[in-house]
């Protein structure tokens, strides 16, 4: 059985898309970053509050550094390939099941970016990375029904409803414990993505 590579998460590789490159975030990213995080759509069905300032922001790049330094999860900025110093949202595993080979995936995107096809890409890539650098078996998914759009993409990807998490997720927009549903995608189901993967300079 094949092993996580955890040293994936200490020196995660750029990840190149017919649109997209994928890589590290940094703290020259934090106004775009912020821009991310402080609006309510984008992180409406996250599970936070948007930022409110800027120092928040920073707080949080800082401790998704130390995550992927510990290997607690790994996450890259989206960025345009004609562009890749601006990030334009970020995607990756931020929860393991390490004995079972099993990442949890997450990512948001700039309303600006939406309905180009770049969140299909971006986790695409990603699936691909998650099987074939990291050692994954199966990949996860947690998705608010409201959020149509969303369970649409992964269906489309290949992922498997498996059912209703009840009061799994907590919604600080309504506050209270909102039920989730489960998607599931194994590597033996996976149909392969075309991406480069190469190590970051």
């Amino acid at each position: 059985m094949t092993k996580i590579n955890e040293s994936c998460a200490f020196a995660p590789k750029a990840i190149e898309t017919a649109d997209l490159l994928l890589r590290p975030i940094e703290l020259a990213d934090l106004d775009a970053y912020f821009a991310l995080y402080s609006d309510a759509d984008v992180m409406r069905g996250w599970g936070t509050h948007p930022h409110t300032s800027k120092d928040e922001t920073k707080k949080l790049i800082e401790g998704l550094q130390a995550q992927m330094a510990s290997g607690e999860l790994i996450r890259w900025a989206i960025a345009e390939k004609q562009d890749p110093t601006r990030l334009l949202g970020d995607v990756g595993y931020w929860r393991f099941v390490k004995v079972r080979h099993r990442g949890e995936l997450g990512a948001k995107l700039s309303k600006a970016c939406w309905q180009k096809g770049w969140m299909t890409q971006a986790l695409s890539a990603v699936i691909h990375y998650g099987f074939n650098e990291m050692g994954l078996h199966s990949v996860e998914g947690n998705i608010d029904p409201k959020n149509i759009g969303s369970i649409k993409l992964v269906e489309k990807i290949g992922f498997e409803r498996i059912g209703v998490i009840r009061e799994h997720s907590y919604d600080p927009f309504e506050n209270r414990y909102l039920d989730t549903i489960l998607f599931s995608l194994t590597k033996s189901d996976w149909k392969g993505y075309p991406c480069e993967i190469r190590t970051s300079p």
